[in-house]
């Protein structure tokens, strides 16, 4: 099934059995399809919208950058390693593939905002309807468990969006990981270790790295 027909649900301007008119998602996924090339990360129209408690000063962002320690360690040359910057993979292919990574780690982050927004004002749309005093009490209950699916369908999306960003920061160290000297059982341990906003890697390549230097010196 390709993706226009997982969306095939959604009428443009329809009206669904229950009288309610559909959300125009379909719309939404073909303008991003129709051009990918042009699509910036995060979306600028909704970033008003999406700022939320505890996500840090910067809204949406990118999978942690390699820590300036481990830079010679993965033969990432002086001049791309200046102060401000990101360091850089060394190829091309690879600098395109951590591009799309970070752009889909901030739409992930921006995605679970939102979810974060909408449960927020799903959860006060009932606190009013419940103080209402000309809602009727069987209209309040079906708002209420109208409410209620909203609200795990909320956690879902923070659910999967959390995964997403996950995994874009496992593409990353898999990248850099290919450009080191490290031992497959090595290699697998640093790409499902825990993920830390502080590094790309965390105290667990560190500690690793320390080791192997340790271990070095005393041949």
């Amino acid at each position: 099934m390709t993706w226009p027909e997982c969306f095939s649900g959604f009428r443009r301007a329809g009206v669904t059995r229950s009288g309610r008119a559909s959300p125009a998602i379909r719309r939404y996924q073909e303008g991003a399809a129709a051009n990918p090339r042009t699509l910036r990360a995060p979306v600028a129209t909704f970033v008003p919208f999406t700022k939320v408690e505890g996500f840090t000063e910067e809204v949406c962002p990118t999978t942690p950058a390699l820590e300036p320690s481990l830079t010679a360690f993965f033969g990432v040359r002086q001049a791309n390693s200046v102060a401000g910057r990101r360091p850089m993979l060394a190829t091309l292919k690879d600098q395109y593939v951590a591009l799309q990574a970070d752009r889909a780690h901030q739409c992930a982050f921006q995605a679970s905002a939102a979810a974060n927004n909408i449960a927020l004002l799903t959860n006060s749309v009932v606190t009013l309807v419940e103080r209402s005093t000309t809602v009727a009490p069987e209209e309040v209950e079906d708002i209420a468990k109208a409410a209620s699916t909203a609200l795990t369908l909320c956690a879902a999306v923070a659910v999967s969006q959390a995964r997403i960003t996950a995994w874009m920061t496992q593409i990353q160290r898999h990248l850099w990981l290919q450009q080191a000297a490290v031992t497959e059982p090595a290699r697998k341990v640093l790409l499902d270790a825990p993920i830390s906003s502080d590094g790309q890697f965390g105290p667990q390549f560190l500690a690793m790295v320390e080791s192997m230097k340790a271990a070095s010196s005393q041949r």
